[in-house]
């Protein structure tokens, strides 16, 4: 739990408060401490940057167009939450607000999101439909150097844990935690 603002799941920063990557490289350049990446580990942060950009276009902030798509009615539980945690990062993701606008191709909202981590984890959520028995959601985590797995989930409104390994822990909650 926070108390204040959480920071950004894509950049760390915390309200208020901006990161200067460029600034933070041309001080590791001038310190000498860059290092040369793998080949394997530029495309796991080429992969990490294809998910960022995809999360951010889903779950842009809606201001500024006409009015707010009411998106509760698309879901048996429009308050939950998912958390993906992975040693001391977290992100959480409010299922019903990260969406795409619907168009005249797509003409329901598309509602997904994901995360990477520093260590190569991308764990990426995406809302499949809503059924008499609850919510359907697919949870796809991708280890580097392992096979991608996709987990269904049936989100019945009780808090679910999903994965949970030395290194991650994926749950879906009812609401925020407090």
């Amino acid at each position: 739990m926070w108390t204040t603002e959480p920071p950004n799941p894509f950049t760390g920063a915390v309200a208020g408060h901006t990161i200067h990557p460029l600034s933070r490289l041309k001080s590791q350049v001038r310190r000498g401490s860059v290092q040369r990446r793998s080949p394997a580990r530029i495309m796991n942060i080429m992969k990490g940057i294809i998910i960022l950009v995809i999360a951010a276009i889903s779950c842009s902030c809606n201001a500024g167009k006409d009015k707010p798509l009411d998106t509760d009615s698309y879901f048996a539980y429009p308050r939950a939450v998912i958390l993906i945690a992975s040693g001391d990062e977290k992100a959480i993701a409010d299922c019903s607000g990260c969406y795409s606008r619907p168009t005249p191709q797509q003409p329901e909202p598309y509602f997904s999101s994901g995360q990477e981590f520093e260590n190569g984890l991308s764990v990426t959520w995406e809302f499949v439909r809503k059924t008499e028995y609850g919510d359907v959601y697919l949870i796809v985590v991708d280890r580097p150097n392992k096979p991608e797995s996709v987990t269904p989930v049936l989100f019945n409104g009780k808090a679910q844990m999903i994965v949970s390994t030395k290194d991650l822990t994926v749950q879906i909650l009812p609401a925020h935690p407090k």
